[in-house]
Order: structure tokens, then C-alpha cells, then sequence
């Protein structure tokens, strides 16, 4: 079987997004008591998702999916599932997030054709090349056209990370913008929004970014 960075570079040659940074296999799974859950908060302000280690909010028009089990149009193409070689490989990548507490939620009104603007969190592990603020910068720094700001999540030091161009599979423009943020010595906790350019604006992206805190 192939190992987790095995995956993600085979992957890396056909898919610009989708494969998070290597993961090791022993990072602990969520306590039966810190499953992922959505919580609605105020009607105007949206939805809070919550998992371990941190907490996100949404509008209150998106909808909270699971890419993993997920086979309407929207959620495999927007996750680089559907029509993609390595397709298989993104979607086992994100079976081992979801162990993980991973959430997932999408913009059903952004879709440009099947493709939607959609958010990742999770925390992990960046495995052997560490998850560092510098190791995440280098790691960052690697793809191709980045942009990398440091900020900070919850008063911890942290990257903002934004990325434009065409998915190598499918050509379908792209706009990503994700904040990752050292919790440990060998994890990290992360946040990413994906869309068409046109759909994924500051005044989309900025609220959803500002409210990642650390739980």
C-alpha cells in the first residue's frame, strides 16, 4: 500500500489542490467526545463548525458536506474527485483527515458550472518535514505562484497562504487562500478556502479566514 507521502507526490503531478501536506499515520485520531459537529450560531452571523483543536464560521448559506461519502456533482468536482487520475488518491487522503476530525463545508450558490467555492479545516500532523512555522513556509513557498504573509490565529504566530492558476487535470480556474498555524512540535492546524476567482472575493474569504481560532 502506498504510504501517505507516496500519495501526495504522485498526486502532486496531475492535481495543484486538493492533497494536503504529509501526514503521519500515527497522529491521534478525535476522542469520542470531540466529534465534528456544525452549531448554529447567530442566524446573522452564520454557522459555527466546530472539531478538535479548533472552530470556523461559515455563512449561513453554505452547507456542511463530507467529500468522502459525498457523490452529488458539486462536492466531487469542487473536491478534485470526479474526472481526475488521482482522484482515488484525494479522496483516501481525505478519509484519513475526516479520522482526524476534518470539516468540510461548500457555497451551493457560488457554483460555477460543478465547481463551488468550499473550505477545509483540520489538524495534522506535517509529518517528516515537519510542522514548524518555518518548515510550513518552505512547504508553501513550493507552489508555484504562492503568495505567503505571516499573521496569526489566535494570537499564535501563523502563515496566510494564496494561490491562483488552472487545475492541471481539468483547467478549471482557481483561487485558494488558507492559514496554517503550529499548535505542537509535529502538528499543525489549517484552514483553506477554494473557488472560481471570480467567486471566492475578499469580502467572501476575509470573514470566513478571520474567524479560524484555535480551540
Amino acid at each position: 500500500m502506498f504510504s501517505r507521502v507516496t500519495l501526495c507526490a504522485a498526486a502532486s503531478a496531475l492535481l495543484l489542490t486538493g492533497c494536503q501536506d504529509d501526514t503521519s499515520t500515527t497522529t491521534s485520531p478525535p476522542s469520542p467526545g470531540t466529534s465534528t459537529a456544525v452549531a448554529s450560531a447567530d442566524p446573522g452571523q452564520g454557522q459555527v463548525l466546530r472539531s478538535r483543536g479548533f472552530t470556523v464560521t461559515v455563512p449561513a448559506g453554505w452547507k456542511q458536506v463530507d467529500p468522502t461519502t459525498d457523490t452529488s456533482e458539486v462536492v466531487q468536482v469542487s473536491w478534485g474527485i470526479k474526472d481526475n487520475p488521482f482522484g482515488d488518491v484525494v479522496l483516501e487522503l481525505n478519509k484519513e483527515l475526516k479520522d482526524k476530525g476534518a470539516v468540510w463545508a461548500l457555497d451551493p450558490a457560488s457554483a460555477s458550472g460543478s465547481f463551488a467555492v468550499h473550505l477545509d479545516a483540520s489538524c495534522t500532523s506535517g509529518g517528516l518535514t515537519g510542522s514548524d512555522l518555518e518548515s510550513l513556509r518552505k512547504k508553501a513557498q513550493a507552489k508555484d505562484g504562492a503568495q505567503v504573509e505571516d499573521t496569526t490565529v489566535s494570537g499564535k504566530p501563523a502563515l496566510k497562504i494564496s494561490v491562483a492558476g488552472a487545475r492541471a487535470y481539468d483547467q478549471t480556474s482557481y483561487r485558494q487562500l488558507e492559514l496554517r498555524v503550529p499548535v505542537s512540535d509535529d502538528e499543525f492546524c489549517s484552514v483553506s478556502l477554494e473557488g472560481p476567482p471570480e467567486a471566492l472575493t475578499p469580502a467572501v474569504a476575509d470573514p470566513i479566514l478571520a474567524s479560524f481560532a484555535l480551540a
